[in-house]
């Protein structure tokens, strides 16, 4: 029977690493080592638990600045993006409601030119009408 891999030794960098779920930067290394130094423990000490969550707490910590900046800005960006959006649904508005208004301005107009077409045909029909007559009875 194949027996199975001893498991990876674990140092306090790889034991932030997994709380923090990401790889360790160069300055939160040398933070740890400066941390493991201080306290004199090593990575077989039991205490190094302790300090494992010590250290990823105070990383955790010092990336709330850029987590911050970081949602500040995709929260603005999506603030934009709906400005953006609702203000071309404004303008598509305001185009519609500019197109019916002239529309019913053009059709007014050309209702009052119609009018005045109309007018004018039942007047001159009118006055063919009366000349014809007059001449008809003072023809014969």
């Amino acid at each position: 029977m194949n027996s199975p891999l001893p498991p990876a030794a674990t140092t306090l960098e790889s034991s932030v690493a997994r709380i923090v779920g990401r790889e360790l930067s160069t300055a939160d290394r040398e933070m740890l080592i400066n941390l493991r130094d201080q306290y004199g423990i090593d990575d077989d000490d039991p205490l190094v638990v302790v300090l494992s969550m010590t250290g990823a707490i105070k990383i955790m910590v010092d990336d709330i600045p850029a987590m911050i900046a970081r949602e500040s800005e995709r929260i603005t960006e999506l603030h934009i993006t709906g400005l953006r959006n609702q203000s071309n649904l404004v303008v598509k508005d305001l185009v519609g409601v500019v197109a019916s208004q002239i529309h019913a301005a053009g059709r007014s107009r050309r209702g009052r030119l119609v009018d005045a077409a109309v007018g004018s045909l039942i007047g001159i029909t009118v006055t063919l009408v009366l000349g014809f007559t007059v001449y008809l009875k003072f023809s014969h």
